[in-house]
Order: C-alpha cells, then sequence, then structure tokens
C-alpha cells in the first residue's frame, strides 16, 4: 500500500477553491458563504479520514513473522516470516522528517509476498535492529512497535 504525497495534501484543493469562492463572491450564484462552509467542510472530511487511516494502522513483530493491520471500513493484513524477509530499507518524505518519523520498507525475498510498509513509525531505527535480532532469533515476544 504506497501512498503519494498528493494523495496526503489535506486541503490543497480545498484551499484553493475557498480563496476562489472569496475572491470571485461577485461572479457566483449563491453567497460566498455558502462555498466556503463546503470547503470547510470537504476539508474536515478529508482530514477525518486521513486520521481513521493513521489510527487503523497496527504493526506487530513477532518472533516468528511481520504483521501489519490496516484498514479503516475492511482489514487489510500482511504476514511476512522473519526467515523470508530479504532487506529492509529507510524511507523519508518532507513530513516525516519534520516530525521525526519514518517509513520502513520491507522487502521479502519470496516474490509471491508483496513489499510492503510500515509508515509514519517512530524510533524506525530501533525497530529496524529488533527486527534484525528477531529473525537470527536473539529474542522472543511479540511487541507492537512504532507508537508513541
Amino acid at each position: 500500500m504506497v501512498h503519494s504525497a498528493d494523495e496526503f495534501a489535506l486541503g490543497r484543493g480545498d484551499c484553493d477553491l475557498i480563496a476562489a469562492a472569496k475572491l470571485y463572491h461577485n461572479q457566483l450564484p449563491a453567497q460566498t458563504t455558502v462555498y466556503v462552509e463546503a470547503g470547510v467542510f470537504v476539508l474536515a472530511g478529508r482530514v477525518v479520514w486521513a486520521v481513521l487511516q493513521w489510527v487503523g494502522r497496527l504493526y506487530i513483530l513477532t518472533d516468528l513473522r511481520i504483521l501489519r493491520l490496516s484498514g479503516v471500513l475492511s482489514v487489510d493484513i500482511f504476514g511476512c516470516p522473519l526467515r523470508k524477509v530479504a532487506r529492509t530499507r529507510l524511507l523519508y518524505t518532507m513530513r516525516e522528517r519534520l516530525f521525526c518519523l519514518g517509513t520502513i520498507e520491507i522487502v521479502p525475498s519470496d516474490e509471491n509476498i508483496p513489499i510492503a510498509q510500515w509508515q509514519m513509525v517512530g524510533g524506525q531505527k530501533k525497530c529496524i535492529s529488533r527486527l534484525w535480532r528477531r529473525s537470527i532469533g536473539q529474542s522472543s515476544a511479540a511487541e507492537v512497535v512504532g507508537r508513541k
């Protein structure tokens, strides 16, 4: 599940529409407040949806596998055995750098398992070291990672 930067640009287009409603209020068929309220309503809906998506993600690292549970209306489950993890990679978007977060990309050695990402994870370097310790059997017990 890869998200583009435009998908999370909360309301950039909505703010443009609100500004256009303010600038061209004489040429619009209804009052400017109707357009501004509609734009604010859409913007608030997009923010609520983004928060629900963020809260709906759960990352679990056990001594045998990596799990990601995500979704708002339906649950998407990703699972990969640790012995099949070929490599991991740290990715940072500008927004994640701003909030000291990062994305961990998990690339399995089995081509039938898709590449997964743990997005907006805090303490991602510590998380990767835990992942590799688990994969070589130095630690046990399940834990939920990445939430501060």
